[in-house]
């Protein structure tokens, strides 16, 4: 953990929040749950917003814990979405995949700015998004990272050039394999 953070975090006070980050297909989407925070994630100063003026408002972040043994972590994102236009665009299939990262930090009170580097606390993909409406409208991101994804049922994974391009774009290995050549061996990724 960065120093100037483990400082802040040991005073008796500190204003204490969370930064996400959703690399969607339409651009990076940055809440924070601690008003408005500039930083630096590694692709240029973003804002973290805490109600983002596009897509609305970061609720909660939930089931952010260490996973045990041969568990993996499987955290939320509960999101107010600012209208039905920001619904559509979390909601739909084309974020699913997308790469998410959740820091935790500290914001200095003086400044606004935030107090040395968060640390990284999850890196991971957006899993499913789904929209409940009850007493306010609200959406629910399920999480996964790559390691909860590699213990999942691979049966869907074939080697073939489809495949293989999906992990390694633009290298076209199996192009030009012959259809019969495929059908005679059968062999899933991962095993």
């Amino acid at each position: 953990m960065d120093a100037a953070l483990s400082a802040e975090r040991r005073k008796a006070v500190s204003l204490r929040c969370i930064l996400v980050r959703i690399a969607a297909p339409t651009g990076p989407i940055c809440w924070t749950d601690g008003g408005i925070a500039p930083y630096d994630s590694g692709s240029g100063v973003e804002v973290y917003w805490g109600e983002h003026p596009t897509y609305g408002l970061l609720s909660s972040v939930g089931g952010l814990t260490n996973g045990m043994g041969d568990q993996t972590t499987r955290p939320s994102l509960t999101i107010l979405p600012k209208d039905p236009a920001a619904t559509a665009i979390l909601g739909s299939p084309l974020i699913q995949g997308s790469k998410v990262q959740i820091w935790s930090g500290a914001i200095d009170r003086a400044t606004g700015w935030l107090v040395g580097a968060p640390k990284l606390e999850f890196t991971g993909k957006v899993d499913q998004p789904a929209v409940s409406a009850g007493t306010q409208f609200s959406m629910t991101m399920q999480l996964i990272t790559d390691g909860a994804l590699q213990k999942e049922a691979n049966a869907d994974y074939r080697q073939n050039h489809a495949a293989h391009i999906r992990v390694w774009p633009g290298e076209n290995g199996y192009a030009n394999v012959a259809n019969a050549v495929q059908a005679t061996r059968t062999m899933e990724w991962r095993t």
